[in-house]
């Protein structure tokens, strides 16, 4: 049965394991952003339905209305991806004493599973939100992560974690694995 952690967070013991589930954060913008989408889309099937159905000489403005509409429909697939992703997206980290599993689902469907012993995780770290790119003066709440280092390479999850979330997440982290010594308490933000 899942229990909550803390925040979006849900998590459920599994024999000597636990389970924990980090849905994704839609980014800020987010509600502006996909009303926006939608009318654009609705507004270019229509232009793109009306040039399709009327006949076409063979001139260079059809051509390039072609290349448009390619680029239309690569779009049209790219929000398609981010509305699954925003709606349905999380990540499970799994927890045993041995091993900490990392999966990223969209849909209920694997995308990638990373595994790393506990024994090389290192530097467990939450790393604070920070401004937006697109404006200094925002924070972006999905910015904030969760890093560690194993395997001589910096790997991160949970985008989108917040610092209540994932305090808790680490807290639990370090209660279940066997880290080495240099993974403490006092140095879990960055």
């Amino acid at each position: 049965m899942l229990e909550t952690l803390a925040g979006r967070l849900t998590w459920e013991r599994r024999g000597e394991s636990i389970r924990v589930a980090i849905p994704a954060r839609a980014g800020q913008f987010a509600v502006i952003y996909g009303p926006v989408v939608v009318v654009w889309l609705v507004i270019a099937t229509i232009r793109y339905v009306i040039l399709l159905s009327s006949s076409h000489p063979d001139d260079t403005n059809f051509i390039l209305q072609m290349i448009a509409m390619g680029i239309y429909i690569l779009g049209v697939f790219y929000f398609v991806w981010w509305l699954a992703w925003t709606l349905t997206g999380e990540t499970i980290l799994t927890l045993d004493p041995v091993e900490m599993n990392i999966q990223r689902r969209v849909l209920g469907i694997e995308l990638d599973t990373r595994c790393f012993r506990c024994e090389s995780v290192e530097r467990l770290m939450f790393v604070r939100p920070g401004k937006s790119e697109s404006s200094f003066s925002i924070f972006d709440l999905g910015s904030g992560r969760i890093q560690f280092r194993a395997n001589n390479s910096i790997h991160r999850f949970a985008r989108g974690i917040l610092e209540d979330e994932a305090n808790a997440l680490i807290e639990q982290m370090l209660k279940r694995l066997q880290f080495p010594r240099n993974t403490r308490p006092g140095a879990l933000t960055g």
